[in-house]
């Protein structure tokens, strides 16, 4: 729990424990709404996944924790963060009843409000630099018999892990003092498919079996995207792609096979195809696009793949 100036008491927060996080932080929505004190401010710069880097001005405000069942409290200073979610959504673990029988039998102290699987938004995120004071080093971690572990905290034991039976989600989200969640998937093989789903570019129609190109383009991909900042909400990206340039290549085979394979969807739907040709003639009429001869100055030219997007009040 939190202590609220505006209240002067304690309410019920989210945190989430990340060992892969250097800074701790606080939504500032949160501080706001709680009144916390501002004892300053600093700047930051946050290094994610894809080295993907974003920096960005925080104050500093003064936070009281306490658990749920325990009278420890922690007071120290967190900087906030302007972003309205710190994480995406988090399910927490879905206990069995194995597990339900083993925390009660051995009388264990859960640092959450429910042992309900729910999904949550973490409010408070809880990095290195404060990680060592919150865990309670002088218990031991504990395995629960569905194999989700138990972390011994200051103010009781957390559930971590992954749980192999999908979680049932409630529509309600409970606020929990303390929380650490775990995914919930029902196989390592629905896994991988989603993954596939989502990134691979036979999930569009395209096939990319021993294209010559595949390789190159991945390499360059993984150098491009080393180059990506964000600040202060703009991303930026360095130019050219290729320090080393010599020739650039194009990208005219990928696009040409993304048109194909929406031509083919649209074939199946006359009037769709009918609209979508009626929305690029008049793109032309008004001047908005033009035809142009291929390649025209000699040097690289980017190529937009097509990819129709229809709702019920135009088609773009």
């Amino acid at each position: 729990m939190i202590f609220s100036e505006a209240e002067w008491d304690y309410q019920p927060i989210t945190l989430l424990l990340d060992s892969g996080a250097q800074k701790s932080f606080i939504k500032s929505g949160i501080s706001e709404e709680l009144k916390l004190r501002i004892t300053g401010s600093t700047s930051f710069t946050t290094s994610g996944m894809g080295e993907l880097q974003e920096s960005f001005n925080s104050n500093e405000v003064q936070v009281t924790l306490k658990g749920l069942h325990s009278p420890k409290k922690l007071k120290k200073i967190i900087s906030t963060h302007e972003e309205k979610k710190l994480t995406t959504p988090l399910t927490t673990a879905e206990l069995s009843e194995e597990d339900l029988n083993f925390i009660s039998s051995s009388s264990i102290t859960v640092a959450q409000q429910s042992l309900a699987s729910t999904t949550v938004s973490a409010d408070l995120l809880i990095g290195q630099d404060l990680l060592s004071i919150i865990i309670d080093h002088s218990s031991s971690v504990l395995t629960l018999p569905s194999g989700l572990i138990l972390t011994p905290t200051v103010f009781g034991y957390t559930i971590s892990g992954t749980s192999l039976t999908k979680a049932k989600t409630s529509a309600e989200v409970h606020g929990s003092a303390l929380v650490i969640a775990s995914p919930a998937i029902s196989s390592r093989e629905d896994y991988k498919q989603d993954i596939k789903n989502l990134y691979e570019l036979e999930s569009l129609g395209l096939k990319t079996e021993n294209d010559p190109d595949e390789a190159s383009i991945i390499k360059f991909m993984d150098d491009y995207r080393k180059t990506i900042q964000m600040k202060e909400g703009v991303i930026t990206a360095g130019f050219p792609f290729n320090e080393n340039v010599g020739k650039l290549k194009d990208n005219f085979n990928i696009a040409f096979r993304r048109l194909q394979a929406l031509l083919r969807t649209l074939r199946e739907d006359k009037e769709k195809l009918r609209i979508y040709d009626d929305t690029f003639q008049t793109y032309i009429k008004e001047g908005l696009i033009e035809e142009c001869a291929f390649n025209p100055t000699g040097v690289a030219a980017f190529y937009l793949p097509h990819r129709h997007v229809s709702v019920r009040i135009r088609t773009q």
